[in-house]
């Protein structure tokens, strides 16, 4: 949506995080004032659990705010460096963000994009976890007069798919419920580590729609756990449970945990038919230590009824050997952990038998064994402790070289950088490249995507050098099933090569893409092969079906004039309708066309065009001129509807510089201008009009 920067407000003197939003989410007067209206709703939020906005301006085209900064790490953060987290403690985060959504329901706000990266962790000063919400200043406001007023583009998902409830992915109205379903692909992201589902967006988006959620990659989880996020991801709203009652579940889930469950992990499973791991894990501290056996004695006869102690030790008077076991550990401690050393036998050295007695310590009966007696020294066994040697100085170990970014993290960084300084080409280069050594990696291509996305969105290149500075890497992203590039080349093919664009349109159709579906519906329609006008058809009921207000309209004049199709026109308003729901200002003034020649419901037609007017959309000047000029639908008025005219001429509308042309020629609503009428009617003549260029003709006689 934008960039985000921890910024310090100098009025407040705190540290604020201010996000400047891209122009290309407010690229019209009606998104903008959208965006505003929300985000004063949004400002209006404020709860322990939310980052609150605390700044809204903008300057120039460009509109900016500013919110509470959060001084800690995001959820998805904590996850990449941690893994899943301890059950107890995702339970407590998804509790406190189901709080903030209670508030923010009261204040009929729908955050529309709860992630691990939008939950932000923030420790206390007595060690607890605050969560805190982030970005609710791009949240919907639920407004009953205007249920599908749902996004600052014009048209389309606004969101993050694999985070996204299943109404959200279809563009229809959402609630709290919507959040309730994201906050649970959340929960099952910070038990397991990853979403739900994966694959390409458009897997994900499909799976979210119609797939039951896995519940085999909850197994070992409590059984109370799991039945909450299938509560929590049920595909119909009406089937989740409401905000107030999601609390409760949550609480209970958490009372069900075994008492003091902090790091309620569970144990990763070793790979089946690994014994050997399974049997470590089996035994682990299980073992007894194992002390190493000391020389065999040298003394009297052995006894052989006597058991053994244990093997290379005769059975001798314990108490005489506990001062030496005791050294022997103690030296093995200081010396390494583990280390032993064998001592030599020394005939000076003091005997052992001189160590004073002690309590004998009592030493378990073992099994009697017979051992046959062998012919011994008689020398008795002396040890001496050796004296110690001057201590060699050992220079510290070197530090271990650093280690080196793995291949994906240089190319990612130096593509970073191409991308900060604007080129792109180099970008793709080298995206492209590490795509193709490392197919398995997500990240090269996503970036692609994006890059390839900008372009189309900013309508670049649209002369033809900047436009063969991309087009290799293009060429290449393309051939690597990067959708984006498929579709930006095709949009600069349509008109050096429209058989390649039609392919290119045609495969990136496959995946769902929007732009393709409408802009090769389009090229479709100005072809004249058999049937493809029936195709173009096709396509804009497909781009309708996926959310685009264009290819609903599209889809609607068709059915209304029969192109392509059996005309029906009911089927048509359907699809208008859609597209007008969207704001779709195209779709909004052909329904007035509709009902004023159609229906002659000029009152209705009146509101229609008037509300394409307040879109700044061209024809409706004209036609709100053409009812004031009439008196249909409202009070006739020759200037106001000389006035519209003007207004929808100065904006482009061949129509409205026709109607503007006769206004002038003849007086009507305004003073007569010969001059200014034949500037007028030339402008209309070289815009296309019949009209105007029938009157030309007509003068020039």
């Amino acid at each position: 949506m934008g960039v985000t920067y921890k910024a310090y407000d100098t009025n407040l003197r705190i540290d604020v995080a201010l996000k400047v939003i891209s122009p290309a989410f407010l690229g019209s007067d009606l998104a903008r004032q959208r965006f505003l209206r929300e985000a004063r709703s949004a400002a209006a939020l404020r709860h322990a659990n939310v980052a609150s906005v605390l700044h809204l301006g903008n300057e120039g085209d460009t509109c900016f705010y500013s919110m509470e900064f959060v001084d800690g790490e995001t959820v998805d953060a904590r996850l990449r460096r941690d893994g899943p987290l301890p059950v107890r403690m995702a339970l407590e985060i998804a509790l406190q963000v189901t709080r903030a959504l209670i508030a923010a329901d009261k204040q009929k706000l729908v955050h529309r994009d709860l992630k691990p990266a939008n939950i932000m962790l923030q420790k206390e000063d007595d060690g607890a976890i605050l969560v805190k919400v982030i970005d609710f200043g791009l949240a919907k406001a639920v407004e009953s007069e205007s249920a599908d007023d749902m996004t600052l583009t014009q048209g389309g998902f606004l969101g993050t798919p694999h985070f996204a409830s299943p109404e959200q992915l279809e563009e229809k109205s959402v609630d709290v419920r919507s959040d309730i379903y994201s906050l649970g692909v959340t929960l099952w992201c910070m038990l397991t580590g990853k979403a739900p589902f994966s694959g390409s967006m458009a897997q994900v988006m499909s799976k979210h729609l119609y797939k039951p959620v896995p519940v085999e990659q909850l197994a070992g989880l409590p059984a109370s756990v799991v039945n909450l996020l299938k509560h929590m991801l049920e595909k119909q709203p009406n089937d989740r449970p409401q905000v107030s009652d999601l609390r409760k579940e949550i609480e209970t889930a958490m009372a069900q945990l075994p008492a003091g469950d902090v790091l309620l992990t569970r144990v990763p499973v070793p790979p089946e038919g690994d014994s050997d791991t399974q049997a470590a894990m089996a035994t682990l501290m299980d073992e007894p230590i194992q002390v190493p056996p000391l020389p065999p004695p040298v003394g009297p006869a052995p006894q052989p009824q006597r058991p053994p102690i244990a093997a290379g030790l005769e059975h001798r008077n314990p108490s005489r050997l506990l001062p030496f076991v005791v050294g022997l550990v103690a030296l093995m401690i200081l010396i390494g952990g583990g280390a032993y050393l064998w001592f030599p036998v020394q005939n000076a050295a003091k005997s052992v038998s001189d160590v004073p007695a002690e309590k004998p310590i009592e030493v378990a009966k073992a099994k009697p064994q017979a051992i046959t007696p062998e012919p011994v020294v008689s020398t008795p066994p002396v040890m001496t402790v050796p004296t110690p040697a001057t201590p060699v100085e050992v220079p510290p170990p070197a530090p271990p070289p650093p280690p080196k970014p793995s291949p994906l993290i240089t190319a990612l960084s130096a593509a970073q950088e191409s991308i900060d300084s604007e080129d792109y080409p180099s970008a793709m280069v080298t995206l492209v490249e590490i795509a193709r050594k490392l197919p398995e990696e997500t990240e090269p291509r996503r970036r692609l995507e994006s890059i390839c996305a900008r372009f189309i969105r900013d309508e670049k290149p649209a002369d033809r050098e900047s436009y063969e500075k991309i087009q290799a890497p293009l060429e290449d992203a393309a051939a690597l099933g990067i959708t984006s590039a498929a579709v930006l080349l095709a949009e600069n093919l349509r008109e050096r090569d429209p058989v390649r664009a039609l392919d290119l349109y045609e495969k990136a159709a496959l995946t769902g893409d929007v732009i393709a579906l409408r802009q090769g519906g389009l090229l479709y329609s100005n072809r004249t092969q058999p049937g493809d006008m029936a195709r173009a058809v096709s396509f804009f009921e497909r781009g309708s079906q996926s959310g685009d207000a264009a290819s609903a309209y599209l889809a609607g004049e068709s059915y209304l004039l029969g192109k392509g199709v059996t005309r029906d026109p009911m089927k048509g308003i359907e699809f208008l309708n859609q597209a007008a729901s969207k704001d779709y200002p195209a779709a909004i003034d052909r329904l007035g066309d509709y009902y004023y020649r159609e229906r002659k419901e000029y009152e209705k037609a009146f509101a229609l065009f008037e509300k394409a007017r307040q879109l700044d959309w061209p024809p409706s000047f004209g036609n709100l001129g053409v009812l004031y000029m009439n008196g249909k639908g409202v009070n006739p008025d020759a200037a106001t509807g000389a006035d519209l005219f003007r207004q929808g001429a100065e904006k482009g509308d061949p129509s409205s510089m026709f109607f503007y042309a006769q206004c002038l020629e003849n007086g009507v609503g305004l003073t007569i201008n010969l001059i200014e009428a034949r500037k007028w009617l030339e402008l209309a003549a070289e815009k296309g009009d019949d009209r105007a260029v029938a009157e030309l003709k007509k003068a020039s006689k």
